[in-house]
């Protein structure tokens, strides 16, 4: 998968980490072949084992470390898998932003269902859902808003530029504490907006707190 990402190598792998980000976040089964959980070059050969040498190259380590966190977020995070079959479980918040090439969308779990002491089930309590944005283009946007449905602060649970990762860090340079408030004003055909900062080649998933 490495080799088929344009650009150089810093451009490969931010755009590997935001189609990995992308390919766990939307509805469907998963499929990662062996060799592309640390960026392998070659396509892998049954007559020979991983090229695990690469590991000990940074940016290879780094993306291997970014696929252990993605997959365990992907286990933590049941609004990514419990709706996989319905449309309950995948809304639009922006598919049509061709200038930046970035697209939005929630992933919403099922309505926890609370006893009671009655015979009906109590649904009032809302889903979780998790925000998904994806810059497509290896430029930042230093300022773009979201249309959300619910008020509250929102926290990125995962940036595929962070420097963990092998990123450039854009998004924690103005926010080290990565929580953004909504605002009261519509917004996309949402009640409220947030406002922040995209990395360039990245995948950011935030969560209301």
């Amino acid at each position: 998968m490495i080799g088929k990402m344009p650009g150089d190598n810093w451009r490969k792998f931010a755009s590997l980490r935001t189609l990995y980000s992308y390919m766990m976040a939307h509805p469907g089964s998963k499929l990662l072949f062996m060799g592309c959980e640390f960026g392998q070059f070659i396509e892998w050969r049954f007559k020979e084992q991983l090229e695990w040498f690469m590991l000990e190259h940074e940016q290879h380590s780094q993306l291997k470390e970014f696929v252990k966190v993605l997959n365990h977020l992907y286990l933590k995070q049941k609004s990514f898998w419990e709706q996989n079959q319905s449309w309950d479980g995948f809304s639009w918040h922006s598919a049509d932003d061709t200038e930046n090439s970035i697209f939005i969308f929630s992933r919403i779990s099922k309505k926890p269902v609370i006893s009671t002491n009655s015979n009906e089930p109590n649904l009032s309590e809302q889903p979780e859902s998790v925000l998904v944005v994806l810059n497509m283009m290896p430029s930042p946007v230093d300022k773009y808003r979201i249309g959300v449905s619910e008020k509250g602060d929102y926290e990125v649970i995962l940036d595929s530029d962070s420097k963990e990762f092998g990123g450039s860090g854009f998004l924690s340079i103005s926010y080290p504490i990565p929580i953004f408030k909504s605002v009261r004003e519509g917004f996309g055909g949402f009640p409220y907006f947030i406002e922040l900062p995209i990395p360039p080649l990245s995948a950011l998933y935030l969560k209301k707190l």
